[in-house]
C-alpha cells in the first residue's frame, strides 16, 4: 500500500490530497556511522601528496563513473594556462531533482531536529558535525534513484526525490535502535528516528515549498546500513536477525505504511578487521550479522518488499590504497561509500517498481472484478425480466386458449352474457312416436 502524505497533517494518517503532478518521492536513510558517511572528498597525506580513492581522485581517474559529479568551469581568461589543475577546476554538481534533509549527528544528540537540507551534492549531510569534506551512501543512492525516476520528457513535471537521512555514529540495533516489538526498553534512537521522519514530513513545506506545491508526497522506501556495533557483543550479535525483522515491522507500523520497501546494506567490512581465523571458521560476529541481514530478506512475509545488498565486495585495501586504515569506516574510501549507496539505490528501485506494478495490477484486477460483477448483475436482471415476461406470456397464451375453447362451447352475447347454445333446427330430424311424442 502506497503511503501518500497530507502535508501539514499532524496525525499518522498519511493519505494525500491532490495528485495532479508527479509525486515527491521520499526515501529514508538510517543507520549508524557508515550511514552518516566518512568517505573522503579530498585530502592530502603528511607529505602533501593527494590521498588515493578520495572523490576528487575518483573523478579524475574514473570519469565515466564519477565525472558527472563535477561541473567543469571555464577558464577565467583565454591566456590562462591549460594545466591539468585548470582542467579540473570545477564545482560539485548539485542535483536539482534530488533534495536531502538530515539530523544532527552528535553521538548523544537524539533530538528529532533537521539540521541541514538542500539539493544533493557531495559534502552535504555527511560526516560528523563541523565536517564538510566527507560523503556517505546518500550520494550514490540519490543519483541512482534520481536517474531511475527522472523522466526527460516531463522535465517540468518529473518526479522529485527527497532523502531524509537520520543516523548517528556508534549505535547498536540491540540497544540504541531497539524496536518496540523486541520488548524490554525501546531504543531512544529508534524513537528519535521515527519522530524525525514524521516531523520532517509534517513540516515539509517549510523545507521544500517549491517541491511540494501541487505535488503529492509519496513515502517510497527505507534504506538501512548498520551493524558494526552489534558485532562488539555476542549477545547482541545473536539477536540481530530477530531485532532487524522487528525493526522492519515496527517502522512500517509507526509510519502507517504496511508494505514500505525496505533495503538493507550489510555491514560488509569483515575481510580486514584483524579476525581472519574466526572469519574462516564462520564464527566471526560480524559474519553472523551479515548472514542475519541477508536472511531477513528471505522471510516469506517480506517477499518482494525487503531486499538485502551484500556489500562485502565493496571493501578496499587500507591506506595508502585508501585515504585511511579505519576498517570500520570503509577505510575512508569514497568508492566504497559510493558503491554502497548506488547498490542500495538499485535494490530500492527494483522494490519500488515491483510494488507499484503490483498495485497497478491490483487496481486493474479490481476494475475487472467490478466490470464482471456489473455484467453478472446485468445478466441476472435480464434473466429475471425475461423469465417474468415468459411466465406472463405463458399465462396470456393459456388464457387465450381457454377463451377459444370456451367460445366454441358457449355463445357470448354482446353484453358478455351467456345463453344456451343455439340448435340449427333445419338439421333436426323430427320423429313421432306411436304415442304421439316428438323426438
Amino acid at each position: 500500500d502506497a503511503a501518500f502524505i497530507t502535508v501539514g497533517c499532524a496525525s499518522g494518517d498519511y493519505s494525500t490530497g491532490t495528485k495532479s503532478k508527479s509525486p515527491l518521492r521520499v526515501f529514508i536513510l538510517a543507520g549508524q556511522s557508515n550511514m552518516v558517511g566518512h568517505g573522503w572528498i579530498a585530502g592530502t597525506d603528511s607529505n602533501g601528496q593527494e590521498r588515493n580513492a578520495t572523490l576528487e581522485w575518483l573523478v579524475r581517474n574514473d570519469p565515466l563513473e564519477f565525472g558527472m559529479l563535477k561541473q567543469q568551469q571555464p577558464k577565467s581568461s583565454e591566456n590562462e594556462a591549460d594545466t591539468t589543475k585548470d582542467k579540473h577546476k570545477s564545482m560539485w554538481t548539485a542535483r536539482e531533482d534530488v533534495r536531502i534533509a538530515c539530523n544532527s549527528w552528535e553521538m548523544n544528540d537524539s533530538q528529532p531536529v533537521i539540521m541541514s537540507h538542500g539539493n544533493l551534492y557531495p559534502g552535504l549531510c555527511a560526516g560528523n558535525p563541523g565536517q564538510n569534506n566527507q560523503l556517505g551512501p546518500e550520494l550514490g543512492f540519490g543519483w541512482t534513484v534520481g536517474d531511475a525516476f527522472f523522466n526527460p520528457r516531463k522535465t517540468d513535471d518529473s518526479n522529485r526525490i527527497l532523502l531524509i537521512k537520520v543516523a548517528w555514529g556508534g549505535k547498536s540495533l540491540a540497544v540504541d535502535f531497539r524496536p518496540p516489538s523486541s520488548a524490554e526498553v525501546t531504543g531512544p534512537y529508534y524513537n528519535s528516528m521515527v519522530a524525525t521522519v514524521k516531523s520532517t514530513l509534517q513540516n515539509i513545506t517549510h523545507y521544500f515549498p517549491d517541491d511540494v506545491a501541487g505535488r503529492p508526497v509519496l513515502l517510497s522506501g527505507f534504506a538501512w546500513h548498520q551493524g558494526w556495533n552489534d558485532g562488539c557483543n555476542i549477545t547482541m550479535t545473536r539477536e540481530y536477525e530477530r531485532n532487524l525483522a522487528n525493526l522492519i515491522r515496527d517502522i512500517r507500523k509507526d509510519l502507517d505504511t504496511p508494505l514500505l520497501p525496505f533495503a538493507i546494506a550489510t555491514t560488509g567490512m569483515v575481510k580486514r578487521d584483524g579476525n581472519e581465523t574466526d572469519a574462516k571458521l564462520g564464527k566471526d560476529r560480524r559474519q553472523i550479522i551479515i548472514k542475519a541481514e541477508l536472511a531477513v530478506a528471505k522471510y516469506e512475509e517480506f517477499e518482494g518488499n525487503v531486499a538485502s545488498l551484500d556489500t562485502r565486495p565493496f571493501e578496499r585495501p587500507k591506506a595508502p590504497a585508501s585515504p585511511t586504515d579505519q576498517n570500520y569506516h570503509w577505510m575512508g574510501n569514497a568508492e566504497s561509500y559510493w558503491l554502497v549507496g548506488k547498490g542500495l539505490g538499485e535494490v530500492m528501485v527494483d522494490l519500488v517498481i515491483l510494488r507499484e506494478r503490483n498495485e497497478e495490477n491490483k487496481a486493474e484486477n479490481t476494475t475487472k472484478r467490478k466490470k464482471y460483477v456489473h455484467i453478472a448483475l446485468w445478466v441476472l436482471i435480464s434473466a429475471t425480466v425475461i423469465s417474468t415476461l415468459a411466465r406472463v406470456g405463458a399465462l396470456w397464451y393459456f388464457r387465450a386458449a381457454i377463451l377459444k375453447v370456451w367460445n366454441k362451447i358457449f355463445h357470448h352475447t354482446s353484453d358478455g352474457g351467456i345463453i344456451e347454445p343455439l340448435l340449427d333446427h333445419s338439421s333436426v330430424e323430427v320423429m313421432e312416436t306411436n304415442s304421439g311424442d316428438v323426438i
